[in-house]
């Protein structure tokens, strides 16, 4: 997850010197953040299906192996029709690995252990935005925008390898491959998506986490150039901003997590009494104007803008252990 969180938000740090060199303005250039997601929230809809069919390592694999390819590609974006579309493909690759990602957690942890493991694991987008933020600006100042993506496909195909070859999709698989016995999961994607249906919890879970990623994400993607376009901050100066936010949220959230196991499971009022601290967050920071403002404020923004994942995360999976 953490490779995929690299690959998009380098974005962020590129996207005025792609628009330079492309000759394209940069609102225009943000529909390539449209794009991506749209590929994105499509592959999350369908990719949990697929990983209950084949497996969360081979969909690991197969998210992985051709996302490096549309990153590295990338790179030799010529147009903007070019552009527009390895961004989509982009987004699908990158969001078929989350659902696979829970699914081994949720297999090998406990109900019990879960707010942690998930937090733990959930740390991975804060970290990205840590590394792209704290690292890109200065690569950029050393080597051009596109190879950066190169390099990230690179990372990316490296990734891919890994997971096929080390990760073991649940303790049962285990047994499996030690005794030959063969495997038992259908993966009916028929009886997961009536499941899905009828369950009020999951369709409220979902509502919840579109709210909650439009703040976060469309903060990671835009604060950086809007800092250095509106307030006239450099590069490297709105990275720190936005890389404090970030060291915040990968500190902050197996610690939420925990206490959300520590007070027997309770999450869903944690998780409220975080969105609410994160809108009133993202208003204060809208009125932010200097640099001091803004490195004061980074932290409780990305406390509250990233928190809430490993929770809403941890309440899907129990939610269909009840189902």
């Amino acid at each position: 997850m953490l490779i995929t969180f690299l690959d998009r938000l380098a974005w962020a740090n590129a996207n005025l010197l792609a628009s330079k060199s492309l000759g394209l303005p940069l609102a225009e250039l943000g529909v390539f953040v449209t794009a991506f997601y749209v590929g994105y929230v499509a592959a999350n809809a369908l990719a949990g299906f697929v990983t209950d069919r084949i497996g969360s390592r081979r969909m690991l694999f197969l998210a992985l192996a051709p996302l490096a390819a549309a990153t590295f590609m990338f790179g030799f974006t010529s147009s903007f029709a070019m552009g527009l579309a390895l961004q989509a493909m982009m987004g699908v690759f990158a969001g078929a690995d989350y659902a696979a990602g829970v699914k081994i957690l949720a297999s090998w942890f406990e109900p019990s252990e879960r707010g942690r493991a998930l937090g733990l694991y959930l740390t991975a987008p804060s970290i990205g935005v840590i590394l792209a933020n704290a690292v890109f600006p200065s690569a950029l100042d050393l080597v051009d925008w596109r190879a950066l993506y190169w390099g990230l496909g690179a990372l990316t195909a490296i990734g891919a390898l890994t997971c096929l070859v080390a990760l073991t999709d649940s303790p049962d698989e285990m047994v499996r491959n030690a005794t030959g016995m063969p495997s038992t999961d259908s993966g009916d994607w028929r009886r997961g998506l009536s499941l899905v249906a009828r369950n009020k919890n999951l369709v409220l879970i979902a509502i919840a986490g579109f709210g909650a990623n439009w703040g976060t994400w469309g903060f990671a993607f835009w604060a950086t150039a809007l800092m250095v376009r509106g307030h006239q901050l450099t590069r490297v100066d709105a990275g720190a901003v936005t890389a404090i936010f970030g060291v915040a949220a990968a500190v902050a959230k197996p610690l939420y997590g925990y206490l959300s196991d520590r007070l027997g499971g309770k999450r869903r009022s944690l998780v409220i009494y975080d969105l609410i601290g994160f809108c009133i967050m993202l208003v204060v920071f809208g009125q932010i104007e200097s640099k001091g403002a803004f490195l004061l404020a980074a932290p409780l923004l990305g406390v509250t803008a990233f928190i809430y994942s490993p929770l809403l995360a941890a309440l899907i999976t129990e939610s269909v252990d009840r189902s």
